[in-house]
């Protein structure tokens, strides 16, 4: 069903859906063939589509939903905790709702919020007969819209790198792996899943325990059947090593194509390049230096809430320590990312267990 998931428990439509699927597999079957079926346990989609997105919208903190997605609900969004920040608007929040582009429309059964093609659930008891009774309205919903460039400051909901589109889910909590992977569970036990692959590993709390729930859950469905493996989506930097206590088959091979596509460059053509990008970069020709630039760049633009998120988290623990008490919040904020600068893999794995 693609990246942006809005139900984990539904194929793909456009693709066949399920009677297209059944229909691949059981011909893959007499060919002595297997499906290995894609699937996207860090994130969903936000957006309409998305039933369960939608219920957090309308409810807030009281939906059932609430707790699959993981939202900062004490972080402030706007002026009130509590709220989820969607910076979806194209130009700041006043400039929209002069300009008449949010408006209000009746449902068969409700009233929704459209900005352009997009559309929000709306709690309304009377309908807004001015700008200012419009603004009141929407202040109280357990939503605040917001410019879109806000997003890398001030979202409160983890995201699929800094892509707001895609929310975190929070499937470290067994409730929710269990809805999350009904349908995948469902078809290990019917045979037509004959190996999973999982998209970005990294993106989830907590790697180890998620791939352990997820071997006995197929092996728990499998039965009679073969268990799947499982390969997952996972970047290794430089001699990194794959984890030896994680329950797969191994990785989808990133670290095996940068091998392989050096076969098709040709060595004798790097001293050209390289002697072609010291003439452009002149005295910037350090490429260390670039690198280290660069991700300061990110850091500071693109993922500045987060950064901000970890400055608070830092000064909290500091705080309640008499050995660090007396760092302040700029210097911690420094220190933080100086470390992410540097830092050599791509995350770290840190549980109850010792360290490496």
């Amino acid at each position: 069903h693609g990246y942006d998931v809005v139900d984990p428990n539904t194929i793909e439509p456009d693709l066949g859906g399920e009677v297209g699927y059944r229909r691949l597999a059981d011909a893959a079957a007499t060919l002595g063939l297997g499906l290995i079926l894609d699937h996207v346990p860090n994130h969903m989609g936000v957006g309409a589509e998305n039933a369960w997105w939608w219920d957090v919208l309308a409810k807030g903190r009281a939906s059932s939903f609430a707790g699959h997605f993981d939202i900062d609900w004490d972080a402030t969004a706007g002026a009130t905790p509590g709220r989820v920040l969607l910076p979806v608007l194209g130009r700041p929040y006043g400039d929209c709702l002069a300009a008449g582009e949010l408006e209000v429309e009746a449902t068969d059964d409700a009233f929704e919020l459209h900005y352009f093609d997009q559309r929000f659930p709306l709690n309304v008891e009377t309908l807004p007969d001015s700008t200012e009774a419009l603004h009141e309205l929407l202040e109280r919903q357990s939503y605040r819209l917001a410019h879109w460039r806000l997003g890398s400051e001030a979202l409160n909901y983890r995201r699929f790198f800094d892509i707001d589109g895609l929310i975190g889910v929070r499937v470290e909590d067994p409730a929710v792996f269990a809805d999350c992977h009904r349908r995948l569970l469902e078809l290990v036990a019917e045979g037509r899943v004959q190996g999973v692959r999982l998209d970005h590993i990294d993106g989830l709390a907590d790697p180890t325990a998620y791939l352990e729930r997820l071997d006995q859950a197929l092996a728990k469905a499998a039965d009679e059947h073969p268990k799947p493996p499982v390969w997952v989506e996972k970047i290794l930097e430089g001699d990194e090593q794959l984890r030896s206590d994680w329950q797969i088959a191994g990785t989808t091979g990133y670290e095996v194509t940068d091998r392989l596509n050096r076969l098709f460059v040709a060595p004798s053509g790097a001293p050209i390049l390289d002697a072609l990008w010291r003439a452009i970069a002149g005295h910037r020709a350090d490429l260390d230096g670039m690198l280290a630039a660069a991700k300061a760049v990110i850091l500071s633009g693109s993922f500045a809430g987060e950064l901000a998120r970890l400055r608070l988290d830092a000064t909290r623990l500091a705080a309640g320590d008499l050995r660090y008490r007396d760092l302040g919040a700029h210097s911690l904020e420094q220190a933080l990312a100086a470390v992410i600068e540097a830092f050599p893999v791509y995350r770290t794995y840190l549980d109850a267990k010792p360290a490496t």
